[in-house]
């Protein structure tokens, strides 16, 4: 009767909430509540259906010590052009090169060239394009001692640098070309105006000094120390990490073989199946049920229970309770308590039985100045 009850009160696959609302005014029986949460997980309709996860916290990336130390990379495409952008995560310096072809061996050679000018940086990141996940690729950053971080698909945030670089470039471009201007012009101004978060520039961060340019300059073109600057740079990114994670959280942790839904990019939709690595503490290759293998971030995994169907189906057999009917709930009374109860409907005590305490209660005990009267009159 109970699996009857829940399938009825699931209907129409509302919520867990809604569910118990409906429930608490109509029926109930002990671990209601927990049975209900458990019915409403294991459906595999309403978990294919959910809403994404919420946000998880911000994890500010390392930016590094000095000048292209950390480089973020990505290619950018606009008016049938493709264009391979690359921003140093320290200075915020960009670099925008026309690639001739959309292929590891051009974008390696574009990359070489500003890696002799500027030092290797230690670490790479990109996302999971062909162009970076070719064995060429991997071939090239194991030769030149440079770790290379990928972030995971349909989460670019994880590349956010170079994804606000890519923004950046695209929206000065599509200005000039509309106006006639230089690009080459513009990319300089660029380089060269001081940042909100610490008030120094591109150039001064990286360079360690104003780059000239056709604007007049109010100061000579000596190397200054950037130093003073950095603290109001780590304030800000203190800030701006203090808001954002006012909406946000962080999600448990998952562990292998467990069984989870997931997300692929452009799909709204979960897919069940099972994690098999834990690459990173928010990235996970997980197994779909259909095949194939994924690699896919926390925010776009959610945990899977079981169907339901299989976990309720003999739950009377299991607990040998009697159906759930208007005459065996607990809101009737009890038979032996009727037929027992006295005048004012409380059970009599069987002969010679000694009133009980209750735990909250006092032992009784007849006042010692009773003794002087004769009580049996009263």
């Amino acid at each position: 009767m109970r699996s009857e009850m829940k399938e009825k009160l699931h209907a129409s696959h509302l919520a867990y909430d809604s569910m118990m609302r409906r429930a608490r005014a109509l029926i109930f029986w002990p671990g209601m509540a927990a049975e209900i949460k458990q019915m409403s997980d294991s459906c595999t309709a309403c978990q294919e259906n959910k809403p994404g996860n919420q946000r998880e916290t911000l994890w500010p990336h390392y930016e590094g010590k000095g000048p292209w130390e950390k480089v973020g990379t990505d290619l950018m495409e606009i008016q049938g052009r493709t264009y391979l952008i690359t921003v140093d995560y320290f200075s915020n310096w960009i670099e925008a090169d026309l690639l001739t072809t959309s292929t590891s061996t051009e974008v390696i050679r574009k990359l070489k060239a500003h890696f002799a000018r500027f030092g290797v940086p230690k670490v790479l990141i990109s996302d999971c394009g062909p162009q970076y996940t070719s064995h060429e690729f991997a071939v090239f950053t194991n030769r030149w001692n440079i770790s290379h971080i990928r972030s995971d698909p349909g989460h670019p945030k994880a590349n956010g640098k170079a994804e606000a670089a890519v923004k950046t470039i695209k929206n000065m471009m599509r200005k000039t070309i509309g106006t006639g201007d230089d690009q080459y012009e513009a990319l300089l101004e660029l380089r060269n105006t001081p940042k909100q978060d610490c008030g120094y520039s591109p150039a001064q961060l990286c360079l360690n000094r104003i780059t000239r340019s056709l604007l007049p300059l109010n100061k000579p073109l000596e190397p200054d120390s950037y130093t003073e600057g950095l603290g109001a740079k780590a304030r800000h990114r203190y800030t701006i990490k203090k808001h954002y994670d006012k909406r946000a959280r962080d999600l448990p942790r998952l562990s292998v073989d467990q069984n989870v839904y997931f997300q692929s990019p452009g799909n709204n939709d979960w897919r069940p199946g099972k994690i098999i690595m834990r690459n990173s503490e928010r990235s996970y290759t997980v197994k779909g049920t259909t095949g194939g293998t994924y690699v896919r971030n926390r925010v776009h995994i959610r945990p899977r229970n079981v169907s339901y169907s299989d976990i309720f189906s003999d739950d009377e057999t299991a607990t040998h309770e009697a159906p759930l009917d208007a005459s065996s709930t607990d809101l009737t009374p009890h038979p032996a308590l009727e037929s027992s109860a006295g005048p004012d409907g409380i059970p009599p005590l069987a002969h010679g039985a000694e009133p009980s305490v209750r735990r909250s209660g006092r032992t009784r005990a007849t006042p010692t100045w009773h003794k002087d009267y004769d009580m049996g009159k009263w």
